[in-house]
């Protein structure tokens, strides 16, 4: 199978770390956007090219999208003991709105977006269905801005970028082997 460029945000990160593992297994060429190289350095394999950026800063994410075929973006906040709520605004919904464009003005063929199956919802007794974002209100700020981010992602989508949604309910699994959780 041919080698491709890929991008992954949130790559320290429990879901990113292991998508870093297995886009390398593959033979990948694997680009990784951090917010401090040096850090992440210690973390991520060593034939990881590292990008410094911020989903958070939309002019640091041109950059980090050039040449890249796919995006897996799995940065995100979901740490919901945060004491300042905005915080899940400017990540999850602002982070992913700017990382979407950035691979969209760079041509970039495919995002894999992830998400939680938290922006859906099911009727009491009833069943979930991944065909509709809830419109309800959510009870956390994690969950408004994952709501909130699908619906920019959609529109980025209708832009002509083809994104792909992984909702998924929990994560579990080995940690990328740094001394204690953290998004770089």
């Amino acid at each position: 199978m041919a080698s491709r460029a890929v991008l992954v945000t949130g790559a320290t990160g429990l879901i990113g770390f292991g998508i870093v593992k297995a886009t390398l297994a593959r033979g990948d060429r694997v680009r990784a956007l951090v917010r401090d190289p040096e850090r992440a350095r210690q973390v991520l394999p060593t034939d990881v090219e590292l990008v410094r950026g911020d989903v958070v800063d939309a002019a640091s994410l041109a950059a980090a999208a050039n040449g890249m075929e796919i995006v897996f973006h799995a940065a995100g906040m979901p740490e919901q003991w945060q004491r300042d709520e905005t915080i899940f605004d400017r990540v999850n919904r602002e982070g992913t709105k700017n990382m979407l464009k950035a691979s969209l003005g760079a041509g970039v063929r495919r995002v894999v977006y992830t998400s939680t199956m938290d922006v859906f919802a099911a009727p009491p007794g009833g069943t979930l269905s991944e065909a509709k974002l809830d419109s309800e209100p959510k009870h956390t700020a994690y969950e408004r801005s994952k709501v909130a981010a699908e619906h920019e992602a959609v529109a980025i989508e209708r832009e002509g970028l083809e994104v792909v949604y992984v909702n998924p309910a929990a994560v579990y699994g080995p940690s990328n082997g740094a001394a204690a959780p953290t998004a770089l």
